[in-house]
């Protein structure tokens, strides 16, 4: 029963999403919502995957384009988010994920051997 409210939840999110406009791109999925709502949300049975899928597309597609980002565990990401969200609700996720990605981008990579 759990299992269907969650997934009954997600098709709810993903049915409201409004795609905005960041720096001339669009932004589709959750990273259109607030910061306060990925916060809410990743409480819910379920809602985790969603948002660290959205999250890791969204960095891979940076990376992807050519931003030279350190590399990270997903969970480690998750955290950054987690704690941006909570210090900045009204901030939407892509603006939190853009942070993300701007901290991936400042941290050396580690030497090859």
């Amino acid at each position: 029963m759990n299992t269907r409210i969650a997934v009954m939840l997600s098709a709810m999110l993903l049915a409201s999403v409004d795609c905005p406009a960041v720096a001339g791109h669009t932004v589709y999925g959750v990273g259109s919502k607030s910061c306060e709502e990925w916060t809410a949300m990743r409480k819910l049975p379920g809602q985790t995957l969603l948002f660290e899928s959205w999250l890791s597309g969204y960095v891979s597609g940076a990376n992807g384009a050519g931003f030279d980002m350190a590399p990270s565990e997903v969970r480690e990401m998750v955290e950054f988010v987690d704690q941006r969200c909570r210090s900045h609700p009204l901030d939407m996720i892509y603006e939190a994920a853009a942070t993300l990605i701007e901290t991936l981008r400042a941290v050396p990579a580690a030497p090859t051997q």
